[in-house]
């Protein structure tokens, strides 16, 4: 493969809210980018939640917002909202279900999210943490958001099958929603159905003349899974799920072992 471009999920793959980038994750990226590949992230996080450890002209590109924001080289190339009557109907359910209204500067969160996330990342190694500060704030904001902010991403969680139901149902069959279960909870993200971190993926190879084949991504979560399949080579972490992993090429070591830079070295783009 010749220089390829390589996709790269942030948490759990090159981010811990414990150690941030580690230091030989950070070089081996900054490495072959410096060979002549090109690096873009993709993740979930809305774009201005970025970790600030994060070194943004350390990379070519960002995919936010679970696919729904593609930004290459400074220039945003695809943004993508989610539509004001979709959000109305949810904010009438505010006091009803637990969801978070992800913008690229805030996540308004409903009183029953706070609850169940508390709940659910109560250890000091959460990865709630990620997102603490003025940006994520875990707690009834919902009464903040104004209908004219654009929303990206739609977040929720829901205590029983029927409640997931309900919620998904509120938002409609236009949308790409990925789930997984947290401690007995059901955790989803919803974002517009031509979004996705996949779709992402082949959006801008297009973008570029840049056939999908010449493409690694390496995730670990069931929001990546998408991505893996889109890409060329899809490289799942030691730490990922179990059924991401099934999808992969190969698996490299966690990330608490150095995972990406590893999986580099056996990708022949880093000396052994």
């Amino acid at each position: 493969m010749n220089n390829p471009m390589i996709f790269f999920d942030v948490d759990g793959t090159i981010f811990r809210y414990e150690d941030g980038i580690r230091p030989l994750i950070r070089q081996g990226i900054a490495a072959v980018r410096q060979r002549g590949c090109r690096v873009v992230i993709n993740t979930g996080r809305a774009r201005g939640m970025l970790p600030e450890s994060l070194n943004e002209r350390d990379f070519d590109g960002f995919i936010t917002g679970s696919g729904s924001r593609v930004e290459y080289e400074g220039r945003v190339l695809f943004e993508q909202e989610i539509q004001e009557e979709i959000i109305l109907r949810l904010l009438k359910e505010k006091a009803r279900y637990a969801f978070t209204l992800e913008t690229e500067d805030f996540a308004y969160m409903t009183g029953k999210m706070a609850e169940l996330q508390s709940h659910i990342h109560a250890s000091a190694d959460s990865q709630l943490l990620k997102f603490r500060g003025n940006k994520y704030v875990v707690g009834n904001t919902i009464g903040r958001y104004c209908p004219d902010i654009p929303v990206g991403k739609i977040c929720f969680m829901a205590e029983t099958r029927q409640e997931a139901d309900q919620i998904t149902a509120l938002l409609g069959k236009d949308f790409f929603i990925v789930t997984e279960h947290q401690k007995g909870i059901l955790y989803g993200e919803a974002v517009p159905q031509n979004c996705g971190k996949g779709n992402a993926v082949l959006r801008l190879c297009k973008a570029l003349s840049l056939p999908p084949e010449n493409t690694i991504a390496f995730g670990d979560g069931q929001n990546d899974l998408d991505m893996l399949k889109a890409a060329g080579t899809g490289v799942a972490m030691g730490n990922g799920a179990e059924n991401v992993k099934a999808e992969a090429a190969f698996v490299c070591p966690s990330i608490g072992e150095d995972g990406v830079y590893h999986g580099l070295v056996r990708l022949g783009l880093l000396p052994g």
